[in-house]
């Protein structure tokens, strides 16, 4: 079976997306569990911080769920592609730290107590993480194709964003052929998800200046930094 975004690349729009992508997002819903002790030690000083996971075999992908107010994490199995959903201002990261890989989903809105952009940015700015891949999935498609959260309507959109274990990044819209995607999952998330687009995506450029999380635009550990981005948001 092809990975998820090999899959996705050779969807044409209006394809329905395999049962089983669909399913690791229902199955995972929003966990928020207790810090397991293996964490960052950065992660133990947050207030609010979830984490939730889930993995779909057969096409090679780790799930991360996004969790309101919280920086939502996991641990991705193994040259698995990092997959999470419901994007409008939230942006994915895939990290190692202290050894281990992190799959991370940041909750971002503006002029909102649980905006977590401050928490990553400290995070960043510890200097704990080896390698860093940052990325916000929306690529101006909330503000066309994101309707608000309806029961009547006849179809809703969602984004969902990929990074691959080499540091691609993908945007991917999907609707729901049928009904609606219902914003809590799980459960509401009906199982007739139908691709509409995808895009390569870059990771993310900021106008801040640290030299130990620089970043070319693909991971923060690449030799060339040539435009001196950095993985803040």
């Amino acid at each position: 079976m092809a990975t998820l975004s090999a899959y996705l690349k050779g969807l044409r729009t209006g394809d329905k997306i395999h049962p089983a992508i669909v399913d690791t997002l229902t199955n995972a819903g929003c966990v928020r569990t207790n810090l397991p002790s293996d964490v960052p030690e950065f992660f133990t000083t947050l207030d609010v911080t979830a984490s939730g996971m889930a993995s779909c075999d057969a096409f090679k992908c780790s799930y991360v769920t996004w969790g309101e107010g919280t920086i939502c994490f996991s641990k991705p199995d193994a040259d698995t592609e990092l997959l999470s959903s419901r994007f409008m201002g939230c942006h994915l990261a895939l990290l190692t730290d202290g050894r281990t890989q992190y799959g991370c989903h940041i909750h971002c809105r503006q002029n909102s107590s649980g905006d977590q952009k401050a928490n990553w940015n400290n995070y960043m700015n510890s200097n704990t993480a080896q390698s860093v891949t940052l990325f916000q999935p929306d690529v101006n498609w909330s503000v066309k194709y994101r309707k608000p959260i309806d029961p009547k309507l006849d179809e809703d959109y969602d984004l969902w964003g990929i990074i691959t274990p080499s540091g691609e990044c993908y945007s991917v819209l999907v609707r729901a052929a049928t009904g609606y995607i219902y914003f809590n999952y799980p459960g509401n998330f009906r199982s007739d998800i139908v691709f509409i687009a995808m895009t390569r995506t870059r990771s993310i450029a900021s106008p801040y200046q640290i030299s130990a999380h620089c970043d070319n635009g693909l991971s923060a550990n690449s030799d060339n930094d040539d435009n001196g981005t950095c993985l803040l948001i």
